[in-house]
């Protein structure tokens, strides 16, 4: 439990570099003319087949110039990491009080249905209370989620907008 405690204010990761947008805007400029400009796909089969023939080439027979003319899968290596058939369930404190999302993205907290995400799904979350009294805020794992209102339980649950691409490699989640 003292780890979980630890992870729950972990500083918020650094933004993407420009180097790394650019890479990222790049890669879809290549994309877009090499593939998708000269091509109308039928239907969604089809259109998996030619980014599959064209992940092959980028990935296989096409030379990058970042990569002093070798193709990325030269360069590719497996990661030592494996990664776990199914992930452990997130650890929360003590004083947490847990509910379980339901198939819909309803969970019952303080004899109210409340709803939060179908992403949720069939998961675990924790309920922790704010400085406002009765205003309660949702995690997963450590991560903020969202925010209820007790006094208010039929005003819409209140979404965190930002939530990292960029999470620490201590977690699976």
């Amino acid at each position: 439990m003292a780890d979980a405690a630890r992870h729950r204010h972990a500083p918020r990761p650094p933004a993407p570099s420009p180097q790394t947008q650019g890479k990222d805007e790049r890669f879809h400029r290549t994309l877009g003319v090499e593939l998708l400009q000269h091509n109308h796909f039928a239907d969604h089969a089809a259109a998996q087949a030619g980014f599959d023939a064209w992940r092959h080439i980028y990935n296989e027979q096409r030379p990058h110039e970042a990569l002093d003319l070798a193709v990325p899968a030269s360069r590719y290596s497996p990661s030592p990491r494996s990664f776990p058939e199914a992930l452990p369930e997130p650890e929360y404190d003590e004083a947490d009080s847990i509910r379980r999302v339901d198939a819909k993205g309803y969970f019952s907290f303080k004899g109210i249905q409340w709803h939060t995400s179908e992403a949720l799904a069939c998961q675990t979350i924790a309920l922790r209370p704010t400085q406002t009294d009765g205003v309660w805020n949702i995690f997963f794992s450590r991560f903020r989620v969202g925010q209820i209102d007790l006094a208010n339980p039929k005003a819409p649950r209140q979404p965190v907008r930002h939530v990292s691409e960029h999470l620490s490699d201590l977690s699976p989640v």
